[in-house]
């Protein structure tokens, strides 16, 4: 009998696993077969099977040498696993052959990463590759503990020196309510320092010298309402200190966005940003506090349209019903990163009780047609945020309304501040077809308001301008 006639289909196909013939019990030989069990313990768990020809015939132990294997089993476990894998154990009958069983060895998922030991100081973490059971990379020993639950609270080696985070605390002192920068016995009381002194991971993401890829962030403008073949007018990227790249995405997003006004029910008038500030800060620290560091090779991305900002963020939603089935004020709060939400908690950036999203519905309620979407893709989570000027000025795709000089003056501003831009490639941008209209409008007011200057001679072919 083959192996696989005598297991489930459904676990034969669906389940990693290993065979056996026997088990040595010679102590300088167990590691051979032990490291399966660690292996299995830091993917997804897995099974071993004894009592199995390399051929994947079946022949079976007896139960009294099953029972042996299955004490040899938990004894290499509680001396050589740690942290303890996770066991249970089962007989299956051989059907052709009486008396005879195989004994399958049920290896559950670890909450943290799991080696062998070999004396004191020889500690080997294994995983699974190609069907086998291999030793991990330190960069592969990296990335398994970042796929555990709690990863960021695990200890660095690295002690606390208030000069290694002078930007998380200058942070601190700019939006904690007393304006003073957390102190040592603080990050003790929230677990991101040890009683020692030693620091989290979580922490770690704030130092000054941290320039993990994990942290990157990527931000881009567009010029209409969407990918497609919609041309990016402004890009910048950003991987450091989570702090910073808080404030670097903060900075992307004021830069790029619209002052304006809004008309209110009862007739008044509001003078506001596209995006209020409550909104913006709300939405990227959720998006840098919550992303799963666990996913390598990715990017927090904030792309900013006419009528709208898109954030996504890496790993899907944590909570058991769907994002549309929660009203936005009625959010429960969740970590996936308990470290690095402590992180911006102490900073004065997030609260424990979660209410950020709720103070974000509490001002959208006066503009309940723009109230922000949230949506889950399985492995990210976007946040949209939409513009509450764009109905109003109709800036994009509609054409220009009663501030479209205003508008137009800012987007001409931020073009020619990051490098100076031809004529042509200023009025293509905010789309006005007339040169001459453009050259009378815009560009003279804008050189007699001194906010921008010419590069070149005053009537050179190849005039370029700049921001002054």
């Amino acid at each position: 009998m083959l192996l696989k006639e005598l297991i489930p289909e459904h676990l034969f196909e669906n389940t990693d696993f290993d065979y056996k013939a026997k088990l040595t019990d010679k102590e300088k030989e167990t590691w051979k077969w032990a490291k399966s069990l660690v292996a299995f313990a830091n993917e997804e768990g897995g099974t071993i099977y004894v009592g199995v020809n390399d051929d994947w015939t079946v022949f079976g132990l007896t139960k009294e040498e099953a029972d042996k294997t299955r004490l040899l089993v938990i004894r290499e476990n509680d001396r050589h696993v740690f942290p303890h894998a996770r066991l249970s154990f089962s007989f299956i009958e051989v059907p052709d052959r009486e008396d005879r069983f195989v004994l399958a060895v049920y290896i559950f998922k670890a909450e943290s990463v799991v080696r062998y030991r070999d004396g004191d100081f020889n500690e080997i973490v294994y995983k699974r590759k190609d069907g086998a059971s291999t030793e991990a990379t330190p960069e592969e020993i990296i990335s398994m503990g970042r796929g555990r639950k709690g990863f960021d609270l695990q200890l660095t080696g690295s002690f606390f020196k208030e000069e290694d985070f002078s930007q998380y605390l200058s942070l601190a002192k700019e939006y904690r309510k007393d304006h003073q920068a957390p102190e040592f016995n603080d990050l003790v009381s929230e677990e991101v320092v040890s009683d020692a002194g030693e620091i989290t991971f979580g922490l770690s993401l704030f130092a000054d010298s941290c320039t993990d890829s994990l942290t990157l962030v990527s931000c881009r403008l567009w010029r209409g309402l969407g990918k497609g073949e919609d041309e990016i007018i402004d890009k910048k990227s950003f991987k450091g200190p989570l702090g910073e790249c808080f404030r670097f995405a903060r900075s992307f997003i004021i830069r790029n966005t619209k002052t304006g006004v809004i008309k209110n029910q009862d007739g008044s008038r509001t003078n506001t940003h596209s995006y209020p500030e409550l909104a913006i800060r709300e939405v990227l620290v959720n998006a840098i506090a919550h992303r799963d560091y666990s996913i390598t090779g990715t990017q927090i991305d904030i792309d900013i349209f006419a009528d709208r900002i898109e954030v996504k963020s890496p790993g899907g939603w944590i909570l058991s019903k769907k994002p549309s089935q929660y009203a936005l004020d009625k959010i429960p709060s969740k970590r996936r990163n308990d470290s690095i939400s402590a992180c911006f908690e102490l900073c004065g950036l997030m609260e424990r009780s979660g209410t950020g999203f709720e103070k974000i519905a509490n001002f959208y309620k006066a503009y309940p047609q723009t109230m922000p979407v949230l949506e889950d893709f399985g492995d990210f989570f976007c946040i949209t945020l939409y513009d509450l000027l764009y109905e109003k000025t109709g800036f994009g795709e509609r054409g220009f309304g009663e501030t479209s000089e205003s508008e137009v003056e800012q987007l001409v501003l931020r073009l020619c501040a990051e490098s100076p831009k031809s004529r042509k490639e200023l009025q293509e941008a905010v789309g006005i077809k007339s040169v001459s209209y453009f050259l009378r409008k815009v560009l003279q007011p804008m050189l007699e308001k001194g906010l921008i200057e010419t590069v070149s001679p005053k009537k050179s072919p190849n005039q370029r301008y700049r921001k002054m």
